[in-house]
């Protein structure tokens, strides 16, 4: 077993958290992202039987036979019911995978980082944080997100503010990580913070 902190980063949608992510890949830390995982159930046949399952709950979703994940986010932001039932069968597979690969990492001995980090959005919503050592918290003001998910997403305000009425207020959020790195300025204030945090 190794020393390696597993941390655990959230924050809501818009914050900033792929920017950190690929920003800690490239000082050679370890990273995964739990929407990473929820792509490959989406996509991989290695979840077949759990594609079918969803495929159930949202056939009109369904399009040659594949899942296309902007009907599924546009619906389930709609339908609780629906929201609901798509995450039970989502997180078990998400949460078993996270710990499947902690338990990788603190037994890899050529692992010798001092930490390795999980983004997953919806941390605190599903109170994970019993998952981790610390919890590290991306904040960037709601107008400031709004702008940012319309102009990577493509998506229209109603969506993006439907998506946040599903999350934690972000500012309960800082009260409860353990770090927080503030994203409301340019990328070199966001490195720069990170840079005191990971060596």
């Amino acid at each position: 077993m190794n020393n390696t902190k597993l941390i655990g980063i959230t924050g809501n949608i818009g914050s900033g958290k792929s920017v950190v992510a690929n920003y800690l890949k490239s000082k050679s830390y370890f990273v995964l992202d739990a929407d990473e995982i929820v792509s490959k159930i989406y996509d991989s046949s290695k979840y077949q039987k759990t594609k079918e399952k969803i495929k159930q709950i949202l056939p009109e979703c369904v399009k040659k036979g594949r899942l296309i994940k902007k009907c599924i986010k546009n619906i389930i932001f709609n339908n609780k019911e629906k929201k609901e039932q798509l995450e039970s069968i989502i997180h078990p597979i998400v949460i078993d995978e996270i710990i499947k690969t902690q338990k990788k990492i603190k037994q890899n001995p050529k692992y010798n980082k001092s930490f390795a980090f999980f983004v997953v959005p919806l941390l605190y919503e599903k109170k994970l944080e019993y998952l981790f050592d610390e919890v590290w918290m991306i904040f960037a003001p709601t107008n400031i997100c709004i702008k940012r998910i319309i102009k990577r997403d493509k998506i229209n305000e109603d969506l993006v503010k439907k998506i946040m009425e599903n999350q934690i207020n972000p500012l309960e959020k800082v009260k409860k990580a353990d770090k927080v790195i503030i994203n409301d300025k340019d990328i070199e204030s966001l490195y720069n913070q990170l840079d005191k945090l990971v060596p």
